[in-house]
């Protein structure tokens, strides 16, 4: 599903990702800062990442996928 920041879909669990990052802001775990570009930004990159992970041959790619995340959402901490 494409662009699914906002859908019902996403917040079919139960909080959406809006309201996550709302309240890690708010917990002081990530920096304070605009959610709504935010959340966008993180779901683009993330989109982007499935779908060339999708097409990908080499399967070191997941795990290098998953690296760079780690260090991605690391960085967004207070």
């Amino acid at each position: 599903m494409v662009g699914c920041v906002g859908s019902s879909r996403a917040s079919s669990y139960g909080i959406g990702p809006g309201e996550a990052l709302t309240s890690l802001i708010a917990a002081g775990i990530i920096a304070a800062q605009p959610v709504a570009p935010l959340t966008h930004l993180l779901s683009g990159a993330m989109n982007e990442a499935a779908l060339w992970l999708a097409s990908s041959t080499n399967p070191d790619d997941l795990a290098d996928t998953w690296a760079a995340l780690s260090r991605f959402l690391e960085a967004m901490r207070d």
